[in-house]
């Protein structure tokens, strides 16, 4: 099988990724990609990522069984059908379409037939539930973000008005080396014009 006979399943722009990964040569590295496009092949039933390799500064294939951690995407960490929710991609779509071929094969045991199809009904109902969660959140996202914007608006008007106080929650985790660096300079600065002010007498 080669990635040009494969289908592609998924074609856009989406955040970069990272991961760790083993090559066919056994060697081991941690990528960050640029995603392009998401494909599948069919006679294998192998993923394949294609994008740019930060590390290789190239376009590249990635097969998903030989990523040996979770994707990361931000501060988030997904399995490989986890993060295809997150592009509205059901990976159990494409791998079923085997199965229902095998469901509808003539068995001797009606009761198998059954069981595999309950399986497969109860397996697509939680993979929808976790569609539905994750589009939910993506829908509340707006909102977390307007709200985030308005609180670090506030914190840098405290900043530039009381250094003294509000330089200090910069160090809490999530605000970025260059903020703590801004904040700080500022304050070192209004502590130097403060302590050289002179002093009137009465």
């Amino acid at each position: 099988m080669t990635v040009e006979t494969a289908v592609v399943i998924w074609q856009g722009n989406t955040k970069d990724i990272e991961f760790s990964y083993t090559d066919f040569k056994d060697n081991k590295s941690r990528r960050v990609v640029s995603v392009n496009k998401v494909l599948f092949d069919a006679g294998s039933e192998k993923f394949y990522i294609n994008g740019i390799c930060k590390e290789r500064a190239a376009e590249r294939d990635f097969k998903e069984s030989n990523i040996s951690t979770m994707i990361k995407v931000g501060s988030k960490r997904y399995d490989f059908q986890e993060w295809m929710l997150t592009l509205d991609v059901d990976i159990c779509e494409w791998l079923d379409s085997d199965n229902d071929k095998t469901v509808k094969q003539p068995t001797d045991s009606n009761t198998e037939k059954s069981s595999l199809t309950s399986r497969l009904e109860d397996h697509n109902r939680k993979q929808q539930i976790k569609l539905d969660e994750l589009k939910a959140e993506r829908a509340n996202s707006p909102n977390q973000n307007t709200s985030n914007k308005f609180v670090k608006a506030l914190l840098w008007v405290g900043i530039f008005f009381a250094p003294y106080i509000f330089a200090w929650f910069t160090l809490k985790q999530g605000n970025s080396k260059k903020s703590k660096f801004i904040a700080f300079g500022w304050l070192t600065v209004f502590a130097i014009a403060y302590f050289n002010a002179p002093v009137k007498n009465n």
